[in-house]
């Protein structure tokens, strides 16, 4: 008998099928269960208070072309955070809404941004220390700035103290 057949390896489940359904990429927004996800983030809105739970994975906020340095010091050190596997972070409401965007950003390195949230992805990016995210959305924001916009961006800059 063959090695396969010893080792009960099916060939035909290797073999392309028109109805086999496309395996989906890791991502935060699958159940964290079935995700295998080994972190949480909870979200404070420091004005209205809501709080929202993110389910991640640690290696890809700590390792590669999107890392967090925020993440990859904290994953390494013996923070309390570590026992039980869950950062709780407050940040500005316009902040805290799009954590959504720069968590798919983190994934995917697709980046979907615009005028209206730009100045808060940049303000997560170095707040989490994202380097390649800071840059790119500086770039979208020196490409995208006119005199039609620049009252919006000034306005959104002084609710994060941001001056650049």
């Amino acid at each position: 008998a063959s090695l396969k057949k010893k080792l009960g390896i099916d060939m035909d489940y290797f073999q392309d099928s028109d109805n086999e359904s496309v395996e989906e990429e890791l991502s935060w927004r699958l159940d964290p269960e079935e995700s295998l996800s080994d972190w949480t983030l909870v979200i404070q809105h420091e004005l209205s208070g809501q709080v929202r739970e993110y389910h991640v994975h640690k290696n890809i906020l700590a390792v590669g072309p999107c890392k967090s340095d925020y993440f990859a010091t904290l994953f390494r050190s013996q923070m309390i955070e570590n026992e039980t596997n869950t950062s709780r972070i407050s940040l500005e409401d316009t902040a805290a809404d799009i954590i959504p965007l720069m968590l798919d950003w983190c994934y995917s390195q697709k980046l979907d941004v615009s005028s209206e949230f730009a100045v808060a992805l940049r303000y997560l990016a170095q707040y989490f220390g994202i380097k390649l995210l800071y840059r790119k959305v500086m770039k979208f924001v020196e490409d995208d700035m006119n005199m039609t916009n620049v009252h919006h961006y000034i306005q959104t800059a002084k609710i994060f103290h941001d001056e650049k």
